[in-house]
């Protein structure tokens, strides 16, 4: 194994969580990004481990005890793909870190070099990234089967390599069996929010918070959006960021931009202040080999804020969503339907009330991020003190 000035001094006795500083590193996801820094970071540091955050316009300084540390914002994806990952190992490097948890499958190859180098490595695994990459209209259909199963071997690599993998999702931990791996599912921090405005004071507001691409029901939600305003005096309000500019355009060119209220990127606080005072919220994602077995962490977010859902009808969700009579199930895609079952919902407020009160309990209960957290940190303590062997803590 090569020496390396910034690796960790051997010793027989247990390493302390204080002694081994960890460095989050991500190209993709912006620097206060909900699951990496709100949940992850300040979860490691309030457990007492030096967290660093590497990330692409970070701001310089320490926030809630996680140091920021930037590296430029790229423009274009392939810039990002390319030249990130080693502005990203320059940063890390010189942040000092013995530690390394991994963000983005652009960063496998740094990985490996780190592991190289005798660091400790943690790879996270968000999506099921060579599913989606199936759906991903960037990459030409011809080669984006080859993209990934390419992926999967990359990932199949750092499995065996890397110390542990972070699996949001049961279905991605099932990918790496004999593994090093915990699933750590990316729910709600419950203390965020509130009980908001009284339920039947709140306006017909109808609200959807994520990612704006075709795929996650851009075009279904546009089509939806005439229906709820003509016929339920409803408004469908978007909060989110589209995937291009040329995407943002045609959506504003839809025939039905103009019945969306659209807020465009709204920080943590924001979006808990719109899901006080909305009446629905809505995950009318396509049906995609990623996403249907997806645990989105919107869907969990409404129910944390004590509304109903209305969600695709996936056999996963399917299971919370009628399991715990928090909301209903529509065909993806199917525009018309979506606006009735939303103008029920709004129709029937005293139902649409209790929906959200079991949501919300469901959520108090069982999918909450505090229980993660506890595994997140179980996971650190094992692999720092050299235990976490293959299978041993794998769910």
């Amino acid at each position: 194994m090569l020496a390396d000035r910034n690796a960790e001094p051997s010793s027989a006795r247990p390493v302390a969580r204080g002694e081994l500083p960890v460095v989050h590193m991500t190209t993709v996801h912006t620097p206060l990004d909900t699951r990496i820094f709100l949940k992850e970071c300040r979860s490691l540091a309030a457990a007492g481990f030096p967290v660093t955050l590497v990330a692409p316009a970070a701001p310089t300084g320490v926030r809630d005890g996680v140091t920021l540390y930037p590296i430029p914002q790229r423009g274009s994806r392939w810039s990002r793909m390319l030249v990130g990952p080693w502005e990203a190992w320059r940063a890390a490097r010189g942040a000092g870190g013995r530690v390394f948890h991994l963000h983005d499958p652009e960063l496998l190859g740094i990985g490996c070099l780190l592991k190289l180098l005798g660091h400790r490595v943690i790879y996270d695994i968000h999506e099921d990234v060579p599913s989606q990459v199936l759906a991903k209209p960037w990459i030409p259909r011809s080669v984006r089967g080859l993209v990934g199963a390419g992926i999967a071997v990359l990932e199949a690599v750092g499995a065996r390599v890397f110390d542990a993998l972070v699996c949001a999702t049961p279905t991605i931990r099932a990918r790496f069996p004999n593994c090093r791996a915990e699933v750590v599912r990316n729910y709600p921090i419950l203390q965020e929010f509130g009980s908001g405005v009284r339920y039947d004071e709140r306006p017909a507001i109808v609200t959807y918070v994520g990612a704006l691409v075709p795929e996650r029901g851009l075009w279904t939600m546009l089509e939806a959006a005439p229906y709820l305003r003509e016929q339920h005096r409803a408004t469908l309000v978007i909060a989110g960021r589209f995937a291009s500019r040329d995407l943002e355009i045609s959506a504003q060119a839809h025939p039905g931009w103009g019945s969306v209220d659209f807020r465009g990127w709204l920080g943590r606080d924001e979006v808990v202040r719109l899901l006080a005072t909305s009446r629905v919220g809505i995950v009318p994602l396509h049906r995609t080999p990623a996403y249907e077995v997806s645990l989105p962490v919107k869907m969990f977010e409404y129910m944390a804020a004590g509304i109903p859902v209305v969600a695709s009808d996936f056999p996963i969700w399917r299971e919370i969503i009628e399991g715990e009579a928090c909301g209903v199930l529509v065909e993806p895609a199917n525009a018309p339907v979506l606006a009735a079952l939303v103008g029920q919902l709004l129709a029937n407020p005293s139902e649409a009330e209790a929906m959200g009160r079991r949501g919300r309990a469901a959520v108090q209960r069982r999918y909450a991020w505090a229980s993660e957290a506890r595994t997140l940190i179980a996971l650190y303590d094992s692999v720092l003190a050299g235990r976490h062997e293959r299978g041993e803590y794998g769910a």
